[in-house]
């Protein structure tokens, strides 16, 4: 399973190299130690062919990749104390590792002449990386990202697994936690469920006034019930006095 990982790992970062990259390098590379033979006399190509000449270009850039970080840890002291200045004598150094490894493509003449050449290579490289933007770095920086977060998902899921287990042995029982997923569905439901009963439900405002013209149409209502009774009690005492008048007047 290890081993498979591995293997996929290795496959995406292969798949997400950035080989034009690679290629703009060595090109650099090249014309780097190109320029620096042609301003520097003591420092030749003994068979100045093309493929011969990206062949260094190659592995300058090995040596630049490698080795060279080295250096500079283990001057790097020195380097804030001469402002820089020991980067001449570590591409020196680069210089001489190329002719010690190969002697039949490339020659330095001496110490004096390689400090020299580490000077102009320096110059030069800096210049032609500064100029081809090769400062952006080789493997894709979102690609990295994404790889990066997937690490730490998984790293966070391991250590989870890992206190659960601890748990588990010193008999202390927790709760399963949910699912980011279902906590996020739960919550949406609750806010769809919850916003047609909001609606339906009026308004403080909208409730007192409907209480408001209730009690005033049952107010009225009331002494409507009033008037009309005593209209017919008006009506009563007016038949019962005509009729009190008619017996009068017939004993009279």
């Amino acid at each position: 399973m290890t081993q498979s990982t591995a293997a996929q790992k290795a496959a995406y970062v292969l798949k997400q190299f950035n080989w034009r990259a690679v290629l703009v390098r060595v090109l650099v590379n090249a014309l780097t130690l190109m320029i620096t033979v042609f301003l520097v006399p003591s420092i030749s190509f003994v068979d100045p062919s093309l493929w011969k000449i990206l062949a260094l270009g190659v592995v300058l850039g090995l040596l630049n990749a490698f080795i060279k970080p080295i250096i500079q840890f283990l001057t790097l002291s020195y380097i804030f104390a001469t402002f820089g200045l020991v980067i001449i004598f570590i591409n020196a150094v680069i210089l001489f590792l190329i002719s010690l490894l190969f002697p039949d493509l490339f020659q330095v003449g001496g110490v004096v002449w390689a400090l020299v050449g580490g000077l102009v290579m320096g110059v030069v490289g800096g210049f032609l990386e500064s100029l081809f933007g090769l400062t952006l770095p080789i493997v894709d920086e979102n690609a990295m990202t994404e790889e990066m977060k997937r690490a730490a998902q998984l790293e966070r899921q391991r250590q989870r697994a890992f206190r659960r287990r601890e748990e588990a042995e010193l008999g202390i029982e927790q709760p399963p936690e949910p699912a980011a997923g279902f906590m996020e569905s739960a919550q949406s439901a609750s806010r769809v469920a919850g916003a047609p009963a909001a609606a339906s439900e009026p308004a403080p405002t909208a409730k007192k006034e409907a209480a408001d013209d209730a009690t005033r149409s049952s107010s009225a209502e009331t002494n409507a019930g009033a008037g009309a009774s005593g209209e017919e009690s008006e009506t009563a005492n007016s038949d019962a006095k005509s009729k009190a008048d008619v017996n009068q007047g017939g004993a009279a």
